[in-house]
């Protein structure tokens, strides 16, 4: 899932693991219940559906850097592996971060004449290191977190999350009117 979060900084994985899983992939990731209330995907409503019907799942959501978006994103596909390696027993050597790390080194390459996007890739990191990356270890929800520090993103950054998040609204509102309940 493409988020405002940082390349330079370990990517966040967010999802819903069993007990068991959880203890073996402890500090991988960050566990907790989204409370989007957005547009959604069948993939969400039919995890959704299997929660109501006490069906055991796991869902891992590797947090990719919006402001990027690689065709494929190795990193991303290491960090799951390193997770899926964790909860199954499974080699570590399984999760290889060679091609990620490259890839990383070169969007360095890229944005370090750009001081727009290095200003945001450093507020990133600041939110990151002040917010995510505290919750992660704490398993704490983000949206607790949020309002007392917006107000300090750069207001560029401020101004694009307001008008994405009234889009999003008003797209909700088109879809409730046609939106048939029933799957």
């Amino acid at each position: 899932m493409y988020d405002s979060v940082p390349h330079t900084r370990p990517l966040m994985v967010t999802g819903s693991l069993t007990d068991e899983q959880a203890v073996k992939a402890k500090g991988l990731v960050s566990q907790r219940r989204s409370t989007y209330q957005g547009p959604t995907s069948i993939v969400n409503l039919v995890t959704e559906r299997m929660i109501e019907k006490e069906v055991t799942t796991t869902n891992l959501m590797a947090h990719l850097p919006q402001y990027v978006q690689l065709d494929e994103d190795h990193m991303g596909a290491a960090r799951i592996m390193q997770i899926l390696c964790a909860m199954y027993d499974l080699p570590q050597s399984l999760a290889d971060t060679t091609r990620g790390e490259q890839q990383y080194r070169d969007i360095n390459k890229a944005v370090v004449d750009n001081s727009e996007v290095s200003g945001l890739i450093s507020q990133l990191e600041a939110y990151y290191d002040r917010v995510l990356a505290n919750s992660s270890e704490e398993s704490e929800p983000l949206e607790d977190q949020e309002d007392d520090t917006q107000s300090q993103l750069a207001p560029d950054v401020e101004r694009f999350l307001s008008e994405m998040g009234e889009r999003l609204g008003q797209e909700d509102e088109e879809e409730d009117d046609g939106r048939d309940e029933d799957l």
